[in-house]
């Protein structure tokens, strides 16, 4: 996505990369990590919509980078972003 801009970022004590995307075309945000580990999970959720996941299956996945599937982002202020398990 061209407009993608990134929100919020930041780095685990392990080394692992996160970021909050947004796409002001699409209205949409989305979460991007990379440097992970197998097991390492996150999600993002916005109101009034189901919360969207990623999960690191195996040592290809961590690897490279991996996106949650997009949420609204009508209201930036009210997304909320959790590393469920990225050490």
């Amino acid at each position: 996505m061209r407009d993608a801009r990134t929100l919020a970022g930041w780095r685990t004590r392990a080394g692992a990369g996160l970021e909050i995307r947004f796409g002001a075309r699409c209205d949409a945000a989305w979460m991007r990590i990379w440097q992970t580990r197998v097991g390492d999970r996150v999600e993002i959720t916005a109101p009034g919509s189901p919360p969207q996941r990623a999960a690191v299956a195996d040592k290809f996945e961590a690897r490279r980078h991996l996106f949650t599937q997009m949420v609204p982002a009508r209201q930036l202020s009210a997304l909320h972003a959790c590393p469920a398990r990225v050490r």
